[in-house]
């Protein structure tokens, strides 16, 4: 048994040593806070087995409009946890309003994909005539979200998105555009086929989906590569610039990978663009593509100091500039 000074001393000798410990104790965890915050891990959030998203890793990759609207996340990086991320459409962001939360421990793998639906992961409706979406990272302000995907009323082809003719606004490397009703790819990468209606500029190599033609006498054609072997198809077609009166012309054809030519004709030198328009049409005449868009005429002369004049009146009448008669609608994806 120990005695009482004994113990008394070593009752003082445990005291001492804890009054020694405690000071190198602090200095240690101090030393660890400041390597998590040198390794950046100071307030990131652990909630499960997987670390914060790096907001240079994901994107939106597709997105599907109206009621049944979705919208597809793709991680370039490792498996991450997007807990605290927000998405947020136009009219949020215009407000300053961060969107919809996601909550700790929604998980995405790396280099896959994630879809988020309307009502249950995000509140906001994707309007199919113009929208804007962002995308932010845990602790990021509305302000500072980040514009991923956007489109207007017109697409590619000049008309809006229609159920019957259009799919998924997808992502192909680093262009968006509206897909076909068939191609929706949710949670898995897209498809990026070709459009089943192409316009084809024909002068020197050649050029699909041009944004302007040589000049007022422009070979074209519609490229038909993208549609169905051996299917039977309908195309009507219209042109016009601001000088020339409307031209259309119709054709059916079998698909097999030939072109549909045609020809402008306007005025040389002043004509300064040209309205194209086309439907396409199935065996069934469902519409299955549109294509509406304003070129412009790489030989067309500037014409902003002239004064123009219309001689078949008496005295003769200054007139505007004739190119300054528009054909409403430019159209196309900016």
């Amino acid at each position: 048994m120990l005695t009482v000074s004994r113990r008394q001393t070593l009752t003082a000798m445990l005291l001492a040593t804890l009054m020694v410990s405690a000071p190198l104790l602090s200095i240690q965890t101090e030393k660890m806070g400041r390597i998590s915050e040198l390794h950046g891990l100071d307030g990131a959030s652990m909630t499960g087995s997987d670390p914060d998203c790096d907001d240079g890793d994901i994107t939106i990759s597709e997105a599907y409009p109206g009621s049944s609207g979705w919208i597809e996340l793709y991680n370039s990086g490792s498996s991450c946890d997007l807990g605290g991320w927000h998405l947020a459409d136009k009219d949020q962001h215009l407000n300053d309003n961060d969107g919809s939360e996601l909550s700790d421990g929604t998980a995405i793998s790396g280099s896959d994909y994630l879809k988020l639906s309307y009502d249950s992961d995000f509140s906001f409706y994707i309007d199919s005539g113009e929208e804007w979406l962002y995308l932010a990272a845990r602790n990021v302000d509305a302000a500072d979200a980040d514009l991923i995907a956007w489109w207007d009323e017109d697409s590619r082809d000049g008309y809006g998105w229609d159920s019957g003719r259009d799919g998924s606004w997808e992502m192909c490397g680093d262009e968006y555009d509206w897909n076909e009703p068939n191609e929706t790819t949710p949670e898995s990468a897209n498809l990026c086929n070709d459009e089943p209606l192409v316009l084809r500029a024909l002068h020197g190599s050649g050029e699909d989906d041009p944004d302007s033609v040589h000049n007022e006498t422009a070979e074209l054609a519609w490229n038909t590569d993208a549609l169905i072997a051996g299917g039977a198809y309908e195309i009507q077609y219209s042109w016009a610039t601001e000088f020339s009166s409307f031209v259309s012309d119709s054709e059916t054809f079998d698909a097999g990978g030939s072109e549909i030519p045609f020809s402008l004709t306007s005025m040389p030198d002043f004509t300064c663009f040209v309205r194209i328009s086309a439907e396409l049409k199935d065996d069934s005449g469902q519409i299955i593509e549109y294509y509406d868009r304003r070129l412009w005429v790489d030989s067309c002369i500037d014409t902003s100091d002239f004064n123009f004049w219309d001689i078949g009146t008496s005295p003769d009448t200054e007139i505007d500039d004739p190119k300054a008669n528009r054909i409403g609608g430019a159209a196309g994806l900016s």
